[in-house]
C-alpha cells in the first residue's frame, strides 16, 4: 500500500494535554482500524514555555509568537489543524491564518444544538467560566451560560491546578465527583484540558467535553479524508 501523507496537524504544548489528545486519537484509531493501526498526524512541538506565561489573554505577546509557530504548518501538506489548549483558541481567532482549525467552540456548539441543550454551565480554568469568550460564543447560538458559585469556581480552578503539577489524590478525585454531583441537574460543558483528563475516567452522564468533542472530530475528519 502507497505512503499517505496524513491530513492532520497537531500543535503540540504542555506535556499532559497533548499527550492526552494523542492517546485518545491513537486509542479510538485502533478500535476502528484493528491491529497495529496508529492516527496518522504530522506535529510541531511548540516550547509551551513561551506560550503559557502569557496565557489567556496577553494577545500582544501571544499573537506574534502562534504566528512564528503557525508558518511551520503552512508549508505541510495538511487540511486540519488541532490545538489542543481551549483557551489558546480566542487568540487564533484573532488570527489571519489560511489553515482550518478543529475548533471546540464550534464543535460543541453544533452538538449542543444538535441536542436541544440551551442551557449550561462551564468547568474550566478561573478564566474561561468568567470571561466573555465562550458564552458570548454559545449566545449568539442560542445557549445560556449560568454562572456556578465563586465557591464552586475556586473548587474547579484548585482541582485543574493540581491536576496540572501532579495525578490527582483520592480525595481531590472524591471532590471532584461531588462537584459534578453538586450539577448533577445541569449539563457541565468541560472547557478545559485538565479536567478532561479526569472527566474521562468518570465519564459523567451530564458532562460534555470540549476536548473529546474536539477528538472524535478529528477521527471523523480523517476517516472522511482518506
Amino acid at each position: 500500500m502507497a505512503f499517505k501523507h496524513p491530513h492532520i496537524a497537531i500543535l503540540g504544548l504542555g506535556y499532559k494535554s497533548t499527550q492526552f489528545y494523542i492517546k485518545e486519537l491513537n486509542e479510538a484509531y485502533l478500535l476502528q482500524h484493528g491491529i497495529y493501526a496508529s492516527f496518522p498526524f504530522y506535529m510541531f512541538q511548540a516550547d509551551f514555555g513561551t506560550i503559557n506565561p502569557f496565557l489567556p489573554d496577553q494577545f500582544e505577546h501571544l499573537k506574534p509568537t502562534l504566528e512564528t509557530i503557525l508558518q511551520a504548518f503552512e508549508k505541510l501538506p495538511i487540511k486540519q489543524l488541532l490545538v489542543p489548549n481551549i483557551t489558546l483558541h480566542e487568540t487564533l481567532d484573532q488570527l489571519d491564518i489560511n489553515i482550518k482549525l478543529i475548533h471546540p467552540l464550534e464543535i460543541t456548539a453544533n452538538y449542543l444544538k444538535s441536542r436541544n441543550l440551551k442551557n449550561v454551565v462551564l468547568f474550566g480554568t478561573h478564566y474561561s467560566m468568567n470571561a466573555n469568550y465562550i458564552q458570548n460564543y454559545f449566545k449568539q447560538n442560542g445557549i445560556n451560560v449560568s454562572a456556578i458559585s465563586n465557591e464552586n469556581q475556586n473548587r474547579v480552578e484548585q482541582l485543574r491546578k493540581s491536576l496540572y503539577n501532579h495525578d490527582l489524590t483520592e480525595i481531590e478525585l472524591s471532590e471532584y465527583i461531588d462537584l459534578v454531583h453538586d450539577y448533577k441537574t445541569k449539563t457541565i460543558v468541560i472547557c478545559c484540558t485538565e479536567l478532561s483528563i479526569v472527566n474521562k475516567a468518570l465519564n459523567a452522564k451530564n458532562t460534555i467535553d470540549m476536548a473529546e468533542l474536539q477528538i472524535e472530530e478529528t477521527l471523523r475528519l480523517q476517516n472522511e479524508l482518506v
